[in-house]
């Protein structure tokens, strides 16, 4: 019967081993958004990157669309911006050990399973609300821009053609709007981009009479990231002016983005020309 306790020994052994890496996989902890860690500094390098790659995105598209389309696009010189900024990380860690074990003579077998699984989500929210006639008085940033903030791996949402200004062309040139003084007016284009990886182990080992993982895999880990951005154009309320938000039915529009980001699914969604 040594080949019995041999085996049970291991199962003890390896359904150790899946608890000690649950306790040191992702899940465990909250997780950060830059790749491989970096602290507080990189974190908010990689933060401060974001908002400015988005803010001179802003102003790169509105400087090119009212130069090349004045006749237009010159009431939205009066008009606001609304932007609201998502961060999302989720890890996942998954421990499922499995062991095989046959009793001598080959009698029968015996087959011992476990799962273990953790799961950290972080959510960041940013809004930024910007005067159009603000971002059009400071103009295009240097091409050098984004050398100041070191962002390690960074996001999809740096430097990354967002197509701002293509949408801002094809609603306004289109004459999709109408009279800049109706507070109903409003437009909203959204980008978000999902990262999903993932990996797994699967050791083996085989005695006497046990089996170390003969299916499935033992370990797996699954990070993904999601940055959603949506930037929502109106006419600024003029009766609260003081608390810098959007018209009405333009705020409206801001707040259904926002509801459909959080219900966002998966998948890489490249959205716009929403006009109520």
């Amino acid at each position: 019967m040594r080949g019995t306790s041999s085996g049970a020994r291991a199962a003890r052994i390896g359904l150790a081993c899946a608890a000690l890496g649950l306790l040191g996989g992702c899940g465990t902890y909250v997780p950060t958004h830059q790749e491989g860690g970096g602290g507080k500094e990189a974190a908010l390098a990689l933060e401060g990157a974001i908002v400015q790659s988005i803010h001179c995105e802003l102003r790169k598209a509105l400087d090119t669309v009212l130069a090349n389309n004045e006749r237009h696009a010159y009431f939205v010189k009066d008009w606001a911006v609304q932007v609201a900024l998502t961060l999302t990380v989720d890890e996942t860690t998954i421990v499922a050990p499995t062991i095989a074990m046959t009793f001598l003579p080959s009698l029968f077998t015996l087959g011992l399973s476990g799962n273990a699984s953790t799961q950290a989500t972080r959510v960041d929210t940013f809004n930024f609300y910007y005067p159009v006639k603000t971002l059009l008085d400071r103009g295009p940033c240097a091409d050098n821009f984004i050398a100041q903030f070191p962002h390690g791996s960074g996001s999809l949402l740096i430097r990354s053609d967002l197509k701002t200004e293509e949408w801002l062309f094809s609603i306004l040139s289109n004459k999709v709007t109408v009279d800049s003084e109706d507070p109903k007016n409003g437009m909203q284009h959204r980008v978000t981009f999902i990262v999903d990886t993932g990996g797994g182990v699967t050791p083996g080992a085989t005695l006497a009479t046990v089996t170390l993982m003969p299916t499935g895999v033992f370990l797996t880990a699954d990070r993904k990231r999601t940055h959603d951005l949506t930037l929502t154009f109106g006419p600024a309320d003029k009766d609260q002016q003081a608390l810098k938000v959007l018209a009405p039915s333009a705020q409206t529009l801001y707040q259904a983005g926002q509801i459909v980001s959080g219900l966002q699914g998966t998948g890489t969604i490249l959205r716009g020309r929403t006009i109520p």
